[in-house]
C-alpha cells in the first residue's frame, strides 16, 4: 500500500482492515469454549486479539489517507465476502435449508449498499460559515 496514489493506499488499507475483521469473526466462530481455561490454549484467541488489534490500526490509518465512504466500503466489503468464503470453503457451513436464495439476496444488498457508498456516497466539500 505504501506506493499506491492517495484513494488507491485507503482503499487497499480499509480491505485489509476488513480482513482483519473478518478474521475476529472467523476465530470466535472456531472457539469450542469460552472458558479462560480453555481460551489461554487456543490459537484462535491471540488470532482474534491480534486481528482486532490489527484491523483497529489499518482502518485508522486508512481514514488518515482517503475518504471515509470509499474506505468503510472497502472495509464492508472484505469483511463480508472473506468470512464468508472461509466459512464456506473451509468450515463447512451453508445457509439454512429453504434459505439460501433469502442468503443471497442479502449478501447481494449487502455488497451493493458497500458500493454505492463508495461510489456515491462523497460527502460535499461545501463550507457553511457557523452560527454566532
Amino acid at each position: 500500500a505504501g506506493k499506491l496514489s492517495g484513494s488507491g493506499r485507503s482503499l487497499t488499507l480499509g480491505s485489509v482492515a476488513g480482513l482483519a475483521f473478518g478474521t475476529v469473526g472467523v476465530a470466535v466462530r472456531t472457539m469450542p469454549s469460552l472458558l479462560l481455561v480453555n481460551l489461554i490454549r487456543d490459537p484462535a484467541f491471540y488470532a482474534l486479539l491480534g486481528s482486532g488489534y490489527m484491523a483497529f490500526l489499518f482502518y485508522a490509518a486508512a481514514l488518515q489517507r482517503g475518504l471515509v465512504t470509499s474506505t468503510t466500503a472497502a472495509l464492508l466489503i472484505a469483511q463480508i465476502v472473506g468470512p464468508t468464503l472461509v466459512g464456506a470453503l473451509v468450515l463447512g457451513d451453508q445457509a439454512k435449508s429453504g434459505y439460501g436464495l433469502p442468503a443471497a439476496i442479502g449478501a447481494t444488498i449487502a455488497l451493493s449498499a458497500a458500493v454505492s457508498l463508495a461510489r456515491f456516497g462523497r460527502v460535499s466539500d461545501h463550507r457553511t460559515t457557523p452560527l454566532r
